[in-house]
Order: C-alpha cells, then sequence, then structure tokens
C-alpha cells in the first residue's frame, strides 16, 4: 500500500494576529483518527496542549469529495461556553468537500480578531476581510453577499447570525444555510469576532484506487437506496412514529400529546408545500424537507428539523403547526438552536405557571412564539435571565426551579426521554450523542460504532447501508487514501476517540452528570407511564460502563 494521497494538511488561522500556518498529520495521526469528529478532536486537542485559548476546529469527513455516498457532511469541535467541556457535531452541507478542495483535513481557529471579520479561503491562500457590514445579517444572506463579492455561487460559507454575534448560549454555525448543534459553538466563533468562513475550493482530490473506490461506492449506494431510510420518512410521519415511545409535553411533565396528529399534518403538503429536498452532496438521501409559506415566497423556505418542531410545538404545549413553523424560521435567522430555544421557553413556561417567573409567556400560546424568542435572544425584559440557559436561569430563579429545570451539565435536554428506556439514562449521564437501542449488544460497543461513524462521516440516515461498519468502511478507505486499514485499526481508532474525550472532559466515566430531577419521578401517562430513572440503577450502570472502558 502506498503513501496517503489525500488532504492532510491543518490548517491554524490565528485570529490575533491575522496569520495562518499549517501542519501535516503523519499517517499514523491519520490512521488513529481517520476523519471527521475524530480529527477535529485531534486538532481541538493539539491546540490545547499548545496553550491556546477556546480553539474551533473544522474536520472534513474521511469520504468527502469523493464518490462515496453519505459521508459529506463535516464536524465541529470545540469547548462549550456552557458546559464548559469539548463538544462536538457533525453539520450538513458541502463544506467538507470545499475543504478537501483546498487541501485541508482540518481547519483550526485559535486567539480572536481585534474587529469583525471574515476569513476567505481560496485553494490555500487566506484573506481576512472586513465584515462590518454582515453584522445582525443572518447566515444565508451572508453566504449571499459572500458569493456575490467573489461572483461565485461555489462559495461555500459557514457564518453565525446574530445570536453569535450576541454570544448566545444558543448559537449555531450554519453552512449553506443549515446549521446543528447545541452547545453554543456558534458563541465561540462569535467570541472570535468572526462571522463568515468562505472556501472556495478547485483543487483535484486524489484518490489512491479510484477504480475500486468507484466499485465499492456503488455499492453502496444500491445498499443506500434499497433500504429504509430519511428519505421516505417525511417530518409528519417522525412525528407520529414518536407516539410509540412517548411525545414529552409541557416541559417533559407528559409524554402524550394529544393533538399530535392533526399537529404532525400541518408539515404535510396539504398545509405547507414541500418545495424541494436538499442534502449533502453527493448524498443519495437527500432527506432534508425545505418548507415554503402559502405565499410561496422563496425567502421564507423554512429547513425543517423534527426535534426543533417537537421542542418548539409540543414541549411547549403549542398546537398551531404554522406558528411553529414561523418560529423554526425566526429560529434560522437568529442562528439559534431551535432544540435549545424551544426547552428553555418551556422551561420558562412553567416557571410562569409555578408562580416562579412573571412574565408573559404560556403553554399553548403559539401567538407569542417569535416575540419570546426575540425577547430572549435580545435580553429583554422578564425572559433575559431564560436567555442564558436552562440551568443559568434555575439559578436566578428560586431553589424549585431547579427541579423542573431540564438540562444536563446546562445543555438542554432533547426528545429522548430516558425513562422507560435501557441506555438512555447512561447516554444521557455520560453525555453520549448517541442512544443505543435495545436490541444492541453492549453499550461500549455501540457507543464505539456511533464514534466511528463520526469519524468516517458517514451518514446516520443511512445506516441500512454500513450494518457491518468496520468490515464495510475498511476497504473503502484503503482505496481512497491509499493507508492500510484494518477492522482492528478502526476499532482502535474509536477507543482513541473516546480517551481523547475523556481527556477534553467531554466523558466522565468515574462520575454520573446529575440528570433533571423530573426524570427521577414517573411518567404520569404515554407508552411508558410509571416509569423513572432509579439513581442506584443508574449508578449500576455507570459502575459496568467503568469496568468495560478500563
Amino acid at each position: 500500500m502506498g503513501m496517503c494521497v489525500g488532504p492532510r494538511s491543518v490548517l491554524v488561522l490565528n485570529c490575533t494576529d491575522r496569520h495562518a500556518s499549517s501542519y501535516d498529520l503523519t499517517d499514523d495521526e491519520l490512521r488513529e483518527a481517520i476523519g471527521g469528529v475524530s480529527v477535529a478532536l485531534f486538532v481541538l486537542e493539539r491546540a490545547m496542549q499548545a496553550g491556546e485559548d477556546a480553539p474551533l476546529a473544522f474536520a472534513s469527513g474521511a469520504f468527502g469529495s469523493t464518490p462515496v455516498p453519505s459521508g459529506t457532511e463535516h464536524a465541529v469541535a470545540g469547548i462549550s461556553p456552557v458546559s464548559g467541556r469539548a463538544i462536538d457535531h457533525l453539520a450538513p452541507g458541502h463544506w467538507s468537500a470545499l475543504m478537501r478542495r483546498c487541501g485541508f483535513a482540518a481547519i483550526v481557529l485559535v486567539g480572536a480578531c481585534a474587529r469583525w471579520t471574515t476569513i476567505a479561503i481560496e485553494n490555500r491562500k487566506v484573506s481576512w476581510l472586513d465584515a462590518r457590514d454582515y453584522l445582525g445579517l443572518p447566515s444565508r444572506d451572508v453566504t449571499k453577499r459572500v458569493r456575490e463579492w467573489y461572483g461565485d455561487r461555489s462559495v461555500r460559507v459557514c457564518a453565525i447570525g446574530e445570536a453569535g454575534e450576541r454570544e448566545s448560549p444558543f448559537a449555531t454555525i450554519a453552512c449553506d444555510g443549515r446549521s446543528g448543534g447545541r452547545g453554543g459553538l456558534g458563541a465561540v466563533l462569535g467570541a472570535k469576532r468572526v462571522k463568515a468562513i468562505a472556501l472556495r475550493g478547485r483543487g483535484d482530490v486524489r484518490i489512491a484506487d479510484l477504480p475500486r473506490a468507484e466499485r465499492l461506492a456503488e455499492d453502496l449506494r444500491r445498499s443506500v437506496l434499497g433500504g429504509p431510510t430519511m428519505r421516505a420518512l417525511s417530518p409528519a410521519s417522525r412525528l407520529r412514529e414518536r407516539r410509540a415511545v412517548g411525545v414529552p409535553t409541557r416541559n417533559f411533565a407528559s409524554a402524550d400529546f394529544a393533538p399530535l396528529v392533526d399537529f404532525s399534518r400541518a408539515f404535510e403538503p396539504r398545509d405547507a408545500y414541500v418545495e424541494l429536498r436538499a442534502g449533502c452532496a453527493p448524498c443519495s438521501v437527500q432527506c432534508e424537507n425545505m418548507y415554503l409559506r402559502k405565499e410561496r415566497d422563496r425567502r421564507f423556505a423554512v429547513a425543517t428539523d423534527v426535534e426543533g418542531i417537537w421542542a418548539l410545538g409540543p414541549l411547549c404545549g403549542i398546537e398551531d403547526g404554522s406558528a411553529v413553523l414561523d418560529a423554526l424560521a425566526r429560529c434560522e435567522a437568529y442562528g439559534l438552536d431551535a432544540v435549545s430555544t424551544g426547552v428553555s421557553l418551556a422551561f420558562a413556561m412553567e416557571a410562569v405557571e409555578r408562580g416562579a417567573l412573571s412574565a408573559d409567556i404560556h403553554f399553548g400560546d403559539g401567538a407569542a412564539l417569535m416575540s419570546n424568542i426575540d425577547a430572549m435572544l435580545r435580553g429583554d425584559g422578564a425572559l433575559a435571565s431564560i436567555g442564558r440557559g436552562v440551568r443559568a436561569a434555575a439559578i436566578t430563579l428560586d431553589r424549585d426551579a431547579s427541579t423542573f429545570a431540564m438540562h444536563v451539565d446546562g445543555i438542554e435536554s432533547g426528545w429522548d426521554d430516558p425513562r422507560g428506556s435501557t441506555y438512555a439514562p447512561l447516554a444521557l449521564a455520560l453525555g453520549a450523542r448517541y442512544v443505543p437501542r435495545a436490541d444492541d449488544r453492549s453499550f461500549v460497543e455501540a457507543e464505539d460504532r456511533a464514534t466511528l461513524r463520526d469519524a468516517l462521516v458517514l451518514c446516520p440516515f443511512a445506516e441500512n447501508a454500513f450494518a457491518h461498519l468496520a468490515e464495510t468502511a475498511a476497504p473503502l478507505y484503503e482505496a481512497v487514501w491509499g493507508l492500510e486499514m484494518d477492522v482492528a485499526t478502526l476499532h482502535a481508532s474509536a477507543r482513541a476517540t473516546y480517551d481523547r474525550r475523556v481527556r477534553l472532559g467531554a466523558r466522565r466515566p468515574h462520575a454520573a452528570h446529575a440528570l433533571p430531577a423530573r426524570f427521577a419521578t414517573p411518567l404520569p401517562d404515554g407508552p411508558h407511564a410509571g416509569a423513572r430513572v432509579v439513581e442506584s440503577e443508574l449508578a449500576l450502570m455507570l459502575a459496568s460502563y467503568q469496568v468495560a472502558r478500563a
């Protein structure tokens, strides 16, 4: 097997002195980190060991800009301003492919700019541009303006909205208008006074064995399209599917959202027109549904995220699907994570209900959703404390507020209620993003599989194509990169990434993160009525996990 032919350079952008440098990953480092989340965490740790403050890392997937389907998301990693621990997530779009065409496996930002800046990267050339005219603009508008400046629609842009500028704990980083990930990494970019990063890559991405890579990729493409994928599941159908496991409602006080069926119909063509499907290139799934309001003005197209729909709808007791769509659009324009926003609003609604907060915000009031989002972001009135996140808000209210503050380590809870689930309590306690299925053989194996998938950046929405992940990925990696790879090395990579997460504080196997107190109380309704998280049982699970990880 020959030398690696893929891009191995890490671009280091020192925002303080507006200087760019780079270093190359060795073959051994690439075998250990593979790509994606694992490379992002690798370069993040290296920057921190060098004494850099609040580095922020972007990494391409192992198969970005190659024929491999469902492998073109990119990873982002940094230290959450909310939890103080490392967080990472995958983001959709074309960023990964462009990063590789510019010649980089990863980009890491350190320091902070003296004034608002757009960083423009064209192949391996870096320019630092004044971004003051972009302040206050949504990421989509920034992307449009940058492309107009270049005169090139192929330019790809990561940007923050007003939430990132204000360093909101809910701020996300959007790529080509699509964003995701809780924990406030958009605030990290905002603290660096970087409004946007633009990539324009025209270089070729060499593939070590192109015929073999194309043959393996075609086999995968048939598998992706031959089984159930997210392409076949609209947000409406996914919402209705949740009824089988419970739909957290009214700040997790209930698991039965009675009007779920009627609510979900607002996200079907009868009421909101699905204009197109979008996705990462060259993904076969194209999972994203873009919704237009009835007036069919393209400026108001909303990229629907089903968990965001839940957080702004059922969790807040809101039955008006149209109001939720408008609230999603508002979150997108600001660059706010819709889940953290919805969970925080639901907390405020319960606080008002209990008399702990005096504000005009109530369960079921869809008409006030957008004005409440505005007030929360801009720190207006009684909702100013809510805009700092559920944990911070609970501290400012009274001691009882912590009993219904739904967060783990300060990051707002997602829609997986652990009551009645085999592995969800352990996953939440550890800070694991992936909740294993009940039929998984062990939590450790399932977690390592998810880590490997995120390193390779193989989309979970095409899970059926990767039933034997390591066995499928090893020859693909060899064909694309030209580095020897086998199943054992891939498993070792997953373990190395786990160890790095522990060092960065993203995993704490020796102590349980405190789960929200509400999860210790029995569910009053829903398919798991009566279920609760028992602290002693969770402690035993954590002890077993620690032994398995030793």
